[in-house]
């Protein structure tokens, strides 16, 4: 049986140009049902599921990197990633008293994970996580409320009501985008690309480009001392383990999809997305912000849509009433 890394170059398809932005849109989307799934899947060349075992985690000392994003960018599914692809255990900030503290020595785990703007260069490489603010930031806002609510442990990631969505958008929305733009900066102008990995929660959570989107991870992690990851033709088959893991699936950070911007918030994301397009022109990892910009194009404009076929609904009988209150 090909891999799905070889199937895809008989087809044409460079590795290095796989996760251009252009290949897989314009591929056929399928079913979501788990027919259709294995037939995505089988797209990359084909493998049975079951033909890994995913690495028991261990404490290893290792020289750790660290992982970093804004809140609710979908951490746990990369950290769950990397522990399954190398063996060794990752941790975080709620290991530590304080954020101020240095990470624990000795190093017997591989990635220290926080959400803070802390530790400099501590680390001698970095993960970075990115997910667009379009879901990001209400998506942070649902872990606020589950912390200052009664949820239970059961409602993990429980959508915040929409009054409290409305007032925490209206309040803290250029906060949250500025918070957003500058943990990308701050981490991006402090490594060198050879130092770095930029990872995209939506290509990584992704059917189609979600076992490629892992292959760059693993061979990011295999450049560190002593860590040894899965053989990349068995990637994939990692990746289908913790992509259909309900208990994972359920605690991924969603970013509700009904969650309400106004146009006007709309434009300044992308103004900032076009900040982040001109001060990282060169880096291969621009097009994500591109693609941000295209999703928040398309809904801006259904959003125009909408506004428009309420005028034009409500407008003849607005000039009605303002003709007869006029006679």
């Amino acid at each position: 049986m090909l891999s799905w890394l070889t199937a895809l170059t008989m087809r044409g398809v460079h590795a290095e140009s796989i996760l251009s932005k252009s290949y897989f849109r314009n591929e056929k989307k399928l079913k979501n049902n788990e027919k259709d799934d294995h037939r995505k899947l089988s797209l990359l060349g084909g493998w049975d599921e079951t033909n890994c075992e995913l690495k028991k985690v261990e404490n290893h000392l290792v020289e750790p990197i660290h992982v970093v994003s804004y809140p609710g960018s979908g951490g746990r599914f990369l950290l769950t990633s990397i522990e399954a692809l190398t063996g060794i255990k990752v941790i975080g900030d709620g290991h530590l008293n304080a954020v101020s503290d240095p990470p624990p020595k000795p190093f017997n785990y591989l990635a220290y994970f926080s959400q803070e703007m802390a530790y400099g260069n501590y680390f001698s490489k970095v993960v970075i996580l990115m997910r667009t603010p379009l879901k990001v930031i209400p998506s942070f806002c649902d872990i606020l409320y589950q912390k200052t609510s009664n949820e239970t442990e059961s409602d993990n990631y429980a959508q915040c009501p929409e009054d409290v969505w409305l007032k925490f958008r209206d309040e803290r929305f250029e906060d949250e985008l500025r918070r957003w733009k500058y943990t990308l900066e701050y981490w991006l102008d402090r490594y060198d690309p050879a130092h770095r990995l930029m990872i995209s929660y939506e290509r990584l959570t992704d059917d189609y480009v979600g076992p490629l989107e892992t292959l760059r991870l693993a061979r990011f992690l295999n450049t560190t001392y002593s860590v040894e990851t899965h053989a990349p033709e068995d990637v994939a088959c990692v990746w289908t383990k913790i992509s259909t893991n309900n208990d994972l699936r359920e605690t991924r950070p969603h970013g509700d999809e009904t969650a309400r911007f106004t146009i006007s918030q709309l434009n300044r994301m992308t103004e900032v997305l076009d900040e982040l397009v001109v001060k990282y022109l060169d880096m291969d990892f621009v097009d994500l912000f591109y693609d941000y910009e295209k999703f928040i194009d398309r809904l801006r404009i259904k959003m125009i849509g909408e506004e428009l076929s309420l005028a034009e609904k409500y407008l003849p009988q607005f000039i009605t009433r303002m003709i007869e209150d006029n006679e």
